[in-house]
């Protein structure tokens, strides 16, 4: 097939399987899994996140992140690469959810 992109705002954790005319499965060889975040990352351009930041928003957006990156790792064939990204420091929307999926 053709090299392609597209850019999707859809709910990642329940994107289709594509196939292709010949009713064969579609692959995507990179995937930018930019997942919904806390912000709390661009608090010192936006002073205003740490008024609405709130510790159990972020802490309950780890089960959306882990879901969209593991939907993406599934679309992803053998040797395609993933980059998964927020806008946040917290280590729970990073480092875990990423360590989660990889298990």
């Amino acid at each position: 097939g053709a090299a392609a992109s597209c850019a999707v705002l859809a709910n990642a954790q329940h994107f289709p399987v594509l196939l292709d005319a010949g009713g064969r499965r579609e692959e995507f060889h990179r995937i930018l899994a930019d997942v919904p975040c806390s912000g709390d990352g661009t608090a010192r351009k936006n002073v205003q996140v740490w008024h609405s930041w709130r510790r159990r928003e972020a802490l309950s957006l780890f089960s959306k992140q882990r879901n969209i990156l593991l939907r993406a790792l599934y679309l992803l064939p053998p040797g395609g690469i993933c980059a998964y990204s927020t806008c946040s420091m917290n280590p729970i929307e990073n480092e875990a959810v990423v360590l989660s999926a990889l298990r």
